[in-house]
């Protein structure tokens, strides 16, 4: 916002103040008289899919549970909670199975899921003692659109 740089998801606007959460989750309080300039952004949904790559089909009730709580508590840390969190596993021809999260989120926490998520959730797979097949994680961003579902597909690999 203006020349602070700022930016974030706008949780309340008061007469005199304006609170702002940015994808750190830090809350910033700025007065109205300092903001001089206001960009909005589409807030159309981003559909997130994390498909986590498990090398035994043993592991795969387990890793569900486990992917599910995880994404829970981390949306929640970030003030993300709230949203369905849709977990299945998706079929394979070998013997490795992958299972799937898809939730959805605004434009802005992208990079959040890909810099930190992914790279958390891998660690907890490692805590748990499920290793993952190649230590691998796939991010894959779906940018939705009101009227036209799937308009885009944005694929990182972790």
């Amino acid at each position: 916002m203006g020349s602070l740089g700022l930016s974030g998801v706008i949780e309340e606007i008061g007469i005199r103040t304006t609170k702002i959460r940015d994808v750190s989750g830090q809350l910033h309080i700025l007065f109205n008289g300092n903001i001089t300039l206001v960009k909005k952004f589409t807030a159309r949904a981003v559909r997130v899919a994390l498909d986590v790559f498990l090398p035994k089909k043993e592991d795969t009730l387990r890793g569900k549970k486990i992917l599910h709580d995880s994404l829970e508590d981390y949306l929640k840390n970030y003030r993300l909670g709230g949203r369905e969190i849709k977990v299945s596993d998706l079929e394979m021809r070998s013997p490795q199975t992958v299972i799937r999260a898809e939730f959805d989120i605004i434009p802005l926490f992208k990079d959040l899921v890909s810099q930190q998520v992914a790279p958390r959730l891998k660690e907890v797979f490692f805590e748990q003692a499920i290793p993952l097949s190649g230590n691998r994680i796939d991010t894959n961003f779906h940018l939705e659109h009101p009227k036209i579902r799937g308009s885009g597909l944005v694929r990182e690999g972790h």
